[in-house]
């Protein structure tokens, strides 16, 4: 019963993120940066306690490269890292495979 509980919040909370997506002023979370891959970063939005991805598109402008060593994504003198804080907004969410795309605001 605990897993069919666990699995019920869980696709209440894509649904709820789903909303998100698609609203005209989308809301903010507060974000930490987890792991730094070529597709991108690893993130959870902190407040929700739901994981997810920032693909490459949804960084700030900027010519960003991976710096794998560091973990970190690197553009000039701006720097996306591991443990770093971040404002999120919810991209997109795929339901199938409950996954949750965000991107990062400022």
């Amino acid at each position: 019963s605990a897993s069919a509980e666990e699995e019920s919040r869980r696709m209440k909370m894509l649904e709820y993120l789903i909303l998100c997506s698609q609203s005209e002023e989308p809301p903010v979370f507060a974000g930490v940066i987890t792991e730094a891959r070529r597709i991108g970063l690893m993130v959870e939005a902190t407040e929700i306690q739901q994981k997810g991805l920032v693909k490459r598109g949804g960084f700030p402008k900027g010519n960003w490269r991976l710096e794998a060593h560091r973990e970190a994504y690197v553009a000039g003198k701006r720097e996306l890292k591991l443990g770093q804080a971040i404002d999120l907004e919810v991209e997109k969410v795929d339901l199938e495979r409950q996954m949750v795309d965000f991107r990062i605001v400022g």
